[in-house]
């Protein structure tokens, strides 16, 4: 005598579908988490291929949203730095996304990649450190910056 409760043979519990939809339910996936993961693999290939680089990640020291102007138009400000380098970048919204202004401390005239799902671009910083985007689709945003020779920083993905 089995003391385990009898089992109809004919139920075989939650189909896939099912179990799908109460994962989904009980711990949904975060948004955009597709996109960044693919995104951040598209960045690591990129920068796999410069392996002769030094690297520094920069870290987010500040954010903020304020409103400027005389319509109230919404700019978020970010802040990155590093040892070597800090960063301020302007986001306001413009058509079709943002503007990116920014500034690098120290100035000086740098190499700056601007990687965004759309691919890299690459511009040069003026001597006293400021660079411009005019339009960044939404989406993620990283910079790559150059120190010196060999010597480069990182920022983290942004999500505009």
């Amino acid at each position: 005598m089995s003391s385990a409760p009898e089992q109809d043979q004919g139920s075989t519990g939650p189909g896939p579908e099912q179990l799908r939809a109460m994962w989904e339910a009980a711990d949904p996936v975060p948004a955009g988490l597709a996109d960044r993961v693919a995104f951040a693999l598209q960045v690591e290939e990129l920068t796999s291929s410069d392996l002769d680089l030094e690297l520094e990640l920069m870290r987010l020291t500040a954010e903020q949203n304020e409103a400027v102007g005389s319509r109230g138009d919404q700019v978020r400000t970010v802040t990155f730095g590093s040892d070597s380098l800090t960063v301020m970048l302007a986001l306001s919204d413009v058509e079709g996304g943002s503007r990116v202004d920014a500034w690098v401390a120290p100035g000086g005239r740098r190499r700056v990649q601007v990687r965004t799902a759309d691919g890299t671009s690459e511009l040069q910083s003026d001597s006293t450190g400021r660079f411009a985007v005019p339009l960044v689709r939404p989406g993620h945003l990283q910079l790559v910056l150059d120190v010196d020779q060999g010597r480069t920083v990182v920022t983290p993905a942004l999500t505009l």
